[in-house]
């Protein structure tokens, strides 16, 4: 380019450079000038959403499913302050994402959006790289994304708007000089032997799978290790479905876990953690694994993590590598795993993970059954993207889905993003093979976002499980003994909502109903929400475990 490109143009180039081919933006002033020329470069997919918190939850996904770096866009001020949630849902997800933010004008004496953004940032846990030079815009940019790819963490760029319209200093931009994933460390011979020593002697070994080992290919080798040593295999919630063809596998481990799986976990006398970042909701608040000695397998283990010494000893290794490596040590070795029994394995098979008695409530489902069906009627290929709130602990009990295809993110147990997640990972997979579970008070948040859906012609199944409340806190409410019915709301016609939007939106309450509405998604054009009526008297497992000591 010329010396009088604009530095918005530059920075536009600079990111597509970076290899940025998604962006989920809300224009303003301070951001329509770069996202209009970034929309016109090649092979970039612009999605226009209605609230800026949706912009940055969406790319968050996009980033989640893809590997890459998602980008954010909305304009400074106001556009700035609507991000705080989600970029500290990005932040504490370790999710790398770059946000474009425009900043208020440096030579004005006044600007009425003018507020201290980087300080706004600073506690969501995001970087912010302020630009104030034409000369320093280069490395603003590859600082950006180098922050983003060494810490795994949303960066936010601030560009006031007049210096946006400078001419750029004309050097042609050169990536940033760092590499995009982290390499893949060998365990040192001791770090071997220790795990293979601690694997061998074990009587009821228990491996356990995080993302990490879907994003380093490394899931043939655990399993394989899991195979000689006798292990049982768990895997976290945002690796669902990771080792369920395995009948040996106990699925979800912690406080998501079903029943069965949970007495097995206590049991375990060693776990060793592959890629997985012991979060107080895979450790089911710090006690899962009883008292089983744990090893974390990580290329970059937090140690104390959300309050929780979440292992014993550490091994700071690539989760493949290492599995690899303990197998073949292994290899010729007795082992004292006694745990792979065919009583484990039926018994795992018809696991549940609440077996309490069925509600029968007129025009509702009970919520267990409405996920049962779920389960049996949709197809296992499609990736699957869960809210958070009350609901959600009955998805993460379902089985048979492809592992690695499962976009669920819960580390600040926000609701209200769910829908967001399902535009970016919707985005990401190109096609019309994705299902979406929500709550309704988590989808009317931000239920604007379904015109998004509508006018980017997107195609995805939407299942909205609406008990018309609040649901954990009208548990919490009535098990203190207090009045429950500001938590209440009504059952909404979310169907009819959904309608309105230009969607397809049916109600059902009925199991066959149900069935009819899910296998009715192929048959026809856009997308599909499905409102189903669950009752409101059905506590989870969870819920009731927190409430019996009358507190959150």
């Amino acid at each position: 380019m010329t010396q009088s490109q604009p530095i918005y143009d530059l920075i536009a180039r600079a990111v597509h450079a970076e290899g940025v081919r998604a962006q989920f933006a809300l224009m303003g002033d301070g951001n329509m000038h770069f996202s209009t020329v970034l929309s016109k470069l090649p092979e970039v997919e612009t999605i226009h959403l209605r609230h800026e918190h949706c912009t940055v939850a969406a790319a968050m996904a996009w980033s989640g499913a893809t590997g890459g770096i998602g980008l954010a866009s909305v304009t400074c001020g106001p556009g700035v302050t609507q991000l705080m949630t989600a970029l500290t849902q990005a932040a504490r997800t370790r999710m790398p994402l770059i946000c474009f933010v425009g900043e208020a004008p440096m030579h004005k004496p006044w600007y009425s959006q003018d507020i201290d953004q980087a300080a706004l940032i600073a506690p969501t846990g995001a970087h912010y790289v302020a630009a104030r030079s034409p000369k320093t815009i280069h490395e603003n940019v590859q600082r950006a994304f180098m922050l983003a790819r060494r810490d795994r963490l949303p960066v936010v760029i601030g560009v006031p708007y007049d210096l946006q319209k400078e001419p750029a200093d004309g050097r042609a931009y050169q990536p940033a000089p760092w590499p995009a994933k982290r390499p893949a460390l060998p365990p040192e011979e001791g770090a071997v032997a220790m795990l293979a020593d601690a694997l061998a002697g074990a009587q009821r070994p228990m491996i356990l799978a995080g993302r990490g080992v879907i994003n380093s290919g490394a899931t043939d080798a655990v399993e394989a290790l899991a195979e000689a040593s006798g292990a049982l295999l768990s895997n976290t919630l945002p690796a669902m479905g990771l080792f369920d063809h395995n009948p040996y596998s106990i699925g979800v481990a912690g406080g998501y876990a079903r029943e069965y799986a949970i007495e097995l976990a206590h049991e375990a006398d060693v776990v060793v953690a592959f890629g997985a970042s012991l979060s107080v909701h895979t450790l089911g608040g710090g006690g899962f694994f009883g008292k089983a000695r744990t090893i974390q397998v990580d290329l970059d283990p937090a140690g104390m993590f959300e309050g929780v010494w979440g292992a014993d000893d550490w091994v700071i290794a690539d989760a493949g590598r290492t599995a690899t490596a303990v197998t073949k040590a292994l290899k010729g070795r007795k082992v004292a795993s006694g745990v792979r029994t065919k009583e484990v394995a039926d018994k795992l098979a018809r696991d549940v993970n609440d077996s309490a008695q069925r509600v029968q409530e007129p025009d509702r489902l009970d919520p267990r059954t409405a996920t049962e069906v779920i389960e049996a009627t949709l197809d296992k290929e499609m990736g699957l993207v869960q809210g958070n709130g009350h609901q959600s602990f009955w998805q993460a009990g379902m089985r048979g889905f492809k592992g690695g295809n499962s976009h669920v993110y819960k580390n600040f147990s926000a609701i209200g993003s769910g829908l967001s997640f399902a535009i970016g990972a919707s985005v990401a997979a190109g096609n019309d093979r994705l299902a979406f579970i929500e709550g309704d008070g988590s989808l009317m948040m931000h239920v604007q976002e379904l015109d998004t859906i509508r006018r980017h012609g997107l195609k995805m199944l939407i299942m909205v499980m609406n008990d018309g409340a609040y649901g954990s806190e009208i548990h919490k409410l009535r098990a203190q003994g207090i009045d429950d019915s500001e938590a209440i709301h009504g059952i909404s016609d979310i169907g009819a909502i959904a309608r309105g939007f230009g969607l397809r939106g049916v109600s059902v309450t009925t199991v066959d109903e149900l069935k009819a509405a899910i296998e009715s998604y192929d048959e026809g054009e856009g997308t599909l929400v499905i409102n189903i009526h669950i009752s409101d008297q059905v506590a989870t497992p969870r819920m009731r475990a927190q409430v019996s000591g009358k507190g959150h």
